[in-house]
């Protein structure tokens, strides 16, 4: 492939020497003109693509991130353990509840 190249790279120079304009040898070889340079200089395109950085998606939780939230979830776990069958609340008898219902203003509760 390399061999290839390298004969039509020669090819290509010693047709503009005669004085033949670049698009015209190119068009009837049927190659395109960003090939001709990428083949003219293959060291170009190495570097370009080193530069060249990957895009980092936006939504995608990086590792730090997931250790953090891991973190957090830990110490929310450890400080709302269940403290008894009801978990951290309290059972409300009955009369506590009449209580709560009788202090809530009538006109804010719905109609059903």
């Amino acid at each position: 492939m390399e061999n290839q190249k390298s004969e039509l790279l020669s090819f290509i120079e010693t047709e503009r020497q005669k004085g033949r304009p670049l698009s015209e040898v190119l068009g009837n070889l049927k190659v395109a003109r960003s090939t001709y340079y990428r083949w003219q200089n293959p060291d170009a395109v190495k570097a370009m693509q080193s530069r060249r950085r990957r895009r980092r998606n936006p939504r995608k939780v990086t590792e730090e991130e997931k250790t953090r939230i891991d973190q957090m979830k830990t110490d929310c776990a450890i400080r709302s353990k269940p403290t008894g069958q009801f978990g951290p609340f309290r059972p409300v008898n009955s009369e506590q509840a009449d209580r709560l219902f009788r202090s809530i203003p009538t006109g804010s509760l719905p109609t059903v």
